[in-house]
């Protein structure tokens, strides 16, 4: 990413409506980059350590909490939900 682009980089409150809960959306964010880029889910559990180390005052950073367990259930739920969604167009299709 050019430093133009870190410049003009949003702050996660800004995708995150509910005050207090911006590391939610950290963690999806980074579920989203394990999946696109095929890197193993053990890498998530040193990324809290890692983010903690590289932002020592970010509150973020602090309460970011998302192993392979809970990437793992990220994962699935949204497979389901991609799943039952496909099923309910094909059904209306016919």
């Amino acid at each position: 990413m050019s430093l133009v682009k870190l410049r003009e980089a949003k702050p996660v409150t800004v995708f995150c409506p509910i005050i207090g809960h911006e590391h939610y959306y950290a963690e999806v964010l980074f579920t989203e980059f394990l999946v696109e880029h095929n890197v193993a889910f053990a890498a998530s559990e040193h990324a809290g350590p890692l983010f903690r180390r590289m932002f020592p005052d970010a509150d973020t950073a602090r309460k970011y909490g998302c192993g392979r367990t809970k990437i793992a259930c990220m994962i699935e739920s949204l497979a389901k939900a991609i799943y039952l969604l496909s099923l309910l167009l094909w059904s209306y299709s016919f």
